[in-house]
C-alpha cells in the first residue's frame, strides 16, 4: 500500500497552532456573546479583518491576543490550550468538588 493511497480522517489530522488559537477565540467570544463587530471595535480593526481570522483564512497575530485576553479576562496562555486539556482540568475540578463533599445536595 503506497503512502498516497492512505487517507487521513479529520480526527487524525494535526491541529495547527493557528487553528487552535482561532477556535479558542471563537469559543471565548461565544461564551461572552461577543460578535465579530465587538472584537473589531476592541482591536481597532474592521469587522472584515476579524472575519478573515475568525474563519481561518488569516491567522491571529500575537499582538491581537493581548487585547483579546484582557477583553475575555483570561490568561494569554488560554488561547494555546486544546479542548482536551480544558476538559481534563474541568474534570479534575469536578472530582475535587465531589471528593471534598462540596457538591450541591440533590432532592
Amino acid at each position: 500500500m503506497s503512502m498516497h493511497s492512505l487517507e487521513v480522517s479529520e480526527l487524525d489530522r494535526p491541529l495547527y497552532v493557528s487553528q487552535l488559537v482561532a477556535a479558542n477565540v471563537r469559543a471565548e467570544a461565544a461564551r461572552r456573546l461577543l460578535t465579530q463587530g465587538d472584537l473589531a471595535r476592541a482591536l481597532g480593526v474592521t469587522q472584515g479583518a476579524i472575519s478573515m481570522k475568525w474563519t481561518g483564512r488569516r491567522a491571529w497575530k500575537l499582538d491581537d491576543l493581548g487585547p483579546l485576553s484582557e477583553l475575555f479576562d483570561i490568561p494569554l496562555s488560554q488561547f494555546f490550550i486544546s479542548d482536551m486539556n480544558k476538559d481534563a482540568r474541568t474534570m479534575s475540578s469536578v472530582s475535587s468538588v465531589h471528593r471534598l463533599g462540596l457538591e450541591p445536595r440533590t432532592l
